[in-house]
C-alpha cells in the first residue's frame, strides 16, 4: 500500500488527467471539440483524482499500476460519455479491449485463459440480454398502446461487459457483474421513481444508461474483485 504522499501525488495527477479527459468527452459526446462546462469540468476532475489516487492504494506501484490507471480513464469516459448522450463510444471500447487481449497474458494472477473466459462469459450473458431486451420493450410498448422509445439496452452495453470481463477475468468478472446488477437496480429504481412522478405510465417506456452501472461493476472488480471472489467462494464452501 502507498504512503499518503503518493497517494497524494497519484490523485493530484489523476485531477489533472481528469480535466484534460472532460474535453475528451465533449467531444465523443458531440463529435467536435467544445469547451466543457466548469461544472463538468470540475467534476470530471475530481472524480478522476479520487479513483487514481483509489488505484494507487489498492494496486502496488509497477506496470500493473499503470495498466490499471489506463483501464479506469477508459472506463471513466465511457461512463460519462454514456450518462450524457446514451451511447457507448467505440473509440474508446475497441482499443481498450485489444490491449486487454495482449496484456492478458502479463497479468499477474490474471493470464490469457482467466482473461478469455471471464470475457467469453461476461459476453455470453450480455448477448443473451441483449436479444431479449429489444423484443421485451417492443412489447410493453404495445401493451400500453405507445411508441417504444428505442432499444434499452445496446450492442454497446455488449462490447462493454466484453472488455470488463476481458480486464478482471474469471472468477473476479462474477463479483463485477453482480456489483454492477445491483448499482444499476438502485439507479433504476430512484429514476422510476422520480419518472413516475412525473411521467406516470410512460416513466416505464423511458430508458436509463446502463454503462455507468456496468463501469462501477468494473471498477471493484478491477480493485477488489479477488478479495470479492475469495469471500464468494468461501461463502459456496460453507454453504456447501
Amino acid at each position: 500500500m502507498a504512503n499518503w504522499q503518493s497517494l497524494v501525488g497519484y490523485g493530484l495527477m489523476g485531477a489533472v488527467t481528469g480535466a484534460a479527459l472532460a474535453w475528451v468527452v465533449e467531444w465523443l459526446c458531440w463529435g467536435q471539440v467544445r469547451r466543457p462546462g466548469w461544472v463538468a469540468w470540475l467534476a470530471t476532475a475530481i472524480l478522476s483524482g479520487a479513483l487514481f489516487a483509489l488505484t494507487a492504494w489498492r494496486i502496488p506501484a509497477g506496470p500493473y499500476l499503470l495498466l490499471v490507471t489506463a483501464y479506469v480513464c477508459a472506463l471513466l469516459v465511457i461512463g460519462l460519455v454514456d450518462v450524457r448522450v446514451r451511447r457507448i463510444p467505440n473509440v474508446i471500447t475497441y482499443p481498450a479491449i485489444v490491449v486487454a487481449l495482449v496484456a492478458a497474458p502479463f497479468v499477474p494472477g490474471l493470464g490469457a485463459v482467466r482473461a478469455l473466459i471471464g470475457g467469453g462469459l461476461s459476453l455470453a450473458l450480455f448477448l443473451f440480454i441483449y436479444a431479449l431486451a429489444g423484443p421485451f420493450a417492443r412489447r410493453l410498448a404495445q401493451a400500453q398502446g405507445r411508441e417504444a422509445p428505442g432499444v434499452p439496452f445496446g450492442f454497446g452495453d455488449v462490447k462493454l461487459g466484453l472488455l470488463i470481463g476481458l480486464i478482471t477475468g474469471f472468477p473476479v468478472v462474477l463479483p463485477a457483474l453482480f456489483v454492477g446488477s445491483l448499482a444499476l437496480g438502485v439507479v433504476a429504481l430512484a429514476v422510476l421513481v422520480a419518472r413516475l412522478a412525473t411521467q406516470g405510465r410512460q416513466a416505464f417506456l423511458s430508458t436509463i444508461p446502463f454503462g455507468p452501472a456496468l463501469v462501477v461493476g468494473g471498477l471493484v472488480g478491477l480493485l477488489w474483485g479477488t478479495e470479492l471472489a475469495y469471500q464468494v467462494a468461501l461463502g459456496s464452501a460453507a454453504w456447501g
